[in-house]
């Protein structure tokens, strides 16, 4: 990341960073992977760094999502634990229409909140917005996404100069504020294997908390698209105080995998700990 206002370039880099909502759902219409959804996704530390979680309950966040006919979220709920006894942290239902989709979510410390996902005749996501129009803007060139704008918070924060390989996989872009000069950069590595969109995580950060939940991105969910589609599986994220130019944060990505060839736990290392999903299909 990069300084308070670079960070926020992951937060806006995983492409909506601003408080953790989820939103999306379509229509009929929306295209929807033949592969099997993820039902469940458990948010493990395999230790015990800082008491976060003792040994007995490994588990931080539970979060379930649920399916409407057409394979969109319908609902999604996230609880402490999968015990009978958990208690419920957030929960989300979606509303969708032909020209956006709406999420009501509601956050057991924050209470409800509304957003709006926007798209354009493809699908693509244009705008993620609270009811006062406030959030992320986003610009394509063709099916490539060139640029998303963050007016949520006083700053103005902009994700810029995107580039990408031949497979259409995101390998860099940068960050400035306040239409000023380029403060950051993210620079991103992957393998060979192939990732399902609903497994992306081109964006993700320890900062992210808009577009991923459950470490899966929810705008795939709901049927919506960043235009083309990352091919492959991200195994390394760095980015960069381009100001002071030296690296800010890096994360390592590693993945398990079932005999169906399905991701069933990915680990996220940074410099200071390792963070673990576990999914259920």
């Amino acid at each position: 990341m990069l300084t308070p206002s670079v960070k926020k370039l992951s937060l806006v880099v995983g492409l909506l960073s601003i408080t953790l909502v989820l939103l999306f759902g379509c229509t009929e219409s929306l295209s929807t992977s033949s592969l099997r959804r993820i039902k469940q996704s458990n948010k493990v530390f395999e230790d015990n760094v800082n008491g976060r979680k003792s040994q007995m309950s490994p588990i931080e966040e539970s979060t379930n999502f649920f399916y409407n006919t057409q394979g969109l979220l319908s609902s999604v709920t996230v609880y402490d634990d999968t015990s009978i006894n958990a208690t419920l942290l957030k929960s989300i239902t979606f509303e969708y229409a032909s020209d956006k989709i709406t999420a009501y979510t509601y956050y057991n410390i924050d209470g409800p909140r509304t957003l709006y996902f926007y798209f354009d005749n493809n699908k693509k996501l244009t705008a993620l917005t609270d009811s006062l129009g406030r959030g992320l803007y986003l610009s394509y060139n063709g099916n490539q996404l060139t640029r998303i704008r963050d007016s949520s918070e006083i700053n103005i924060l902009d994700l810029i100069n995107f580039t990408y390989d031949t497979n259409n996989n995101l390998l860099s872009y940068e960050l400035s504020a306040n239409n000023g000069p380029v403060i950051g950069r993210a620079i991103l590595e992957y393998s060979d294997r192939e990732i399902s969109e609903e497994l992306d995580t081109r964006f993700f950060s320890k900062d992210i908390k808009f577009i991923y939940l459950g470490g899966l991105n929810l705008v795939y969910k709901i049927g919506l698209n960043f235009g083309t589609n990352n091919k492959n599986t991200l195994i390394k994220r760095t980015e960069i105080n381009v100001i002071e130019n030296k690296i800010n944060a890096y994360y390592e990505f590693t993945y398990t995998y079932n005999n169906n060839g399905e991701i069933i736990k990915r680990a996220m290392l940074w410099d200071t700990d390792t963070l673990f999903y576990q999914f259920r299909y």
